[in-house]
C-alpha cells in the first residue's frame, strides 16, 4: 500500500530534519516562515538507516500515525525521490532525459507509471506498508 497525498499537503513539512540534525538550520533557513519548529516535530530515530546525513527526523505532530506505522516497522519513508531514467547533472539533463525535472504536475504523474517515456504502461504499486505486524519479510 502506498499512501500519495496529492493536493494540500505540504511534502517539505512532514518528513523533516530533525533539531538534532545539522541539516535542520538549512531547512529552517530554506523554509523560514513556513518550516516546522521543533516543538511541532514528533521524532523518528533513523540512526539504523544506511547513508542517511541525520540519525533523527521529524514527522509533523499532526499525522502522529506516519511515527507510528514507521516505529512499529510497519512503514517506511520515500523522501527526496523523482524520476529518472537515468542519471544526470544540472548540464545534461534537458538533452538526455524527456522527464521535466521541476514541474510538480509532471513529476507525480510519472510516478505512477512504469515508463514515463510510455504513455500507455500499466500503473506500479510501491511497497510502504507491512501486510501484518507479524510479517518477517525484509524490506
Amino acid at each position: 500500500v502506498v499512501l500519495a497525498l496529492n493536493g494540500g499537503l505540504d511534502s517539505f513539512n512532514v518528513l523533516t530534519p530533525h533539531k538534532s540534525c545539522p541539516l535542520y538550520k538549512s531547512y529552517a533557513k530554506e523554509r523560514d516562515d513556513v518550516k516546522l519548529e521543533p516543538d511541532e516535530m514528533l521524532m523518528i530515530d533513523a540512526s539504523s538507516s544506511e547513508n542517511q546525513p541525520c540519525t533523527s527526523f521529524g514527522v509533523h505532530h499532526k499525522i502522529p500515525i506516519f511515527k507510528e506505522i514507521y516505529e512499529e516497522g510497519l512503514g517506511i519513508f520515500f523522501a527526496n525521490t523523482g524520476h529518472l531514467s537515468k542519471p544526470v547533472t544540472k548540464r545534461n539533463y534537458f538533452t538526455e532525459t524527456m522527464t521535466q525535472l521541476f514541474s510538480h504536475n509532471t513529476m507525480t504523474q510519472e510516478s505512477y507509471i512504469v515508463d514515463a517515456f510510455q504513455i500507455n504502461e500499466p500503473r506500479i504499486t510501491m511497497l510502504a506498508q507491512r501486510p501484518s505486524s507479524t510479517s518477517t519479510e525484509a524490506w
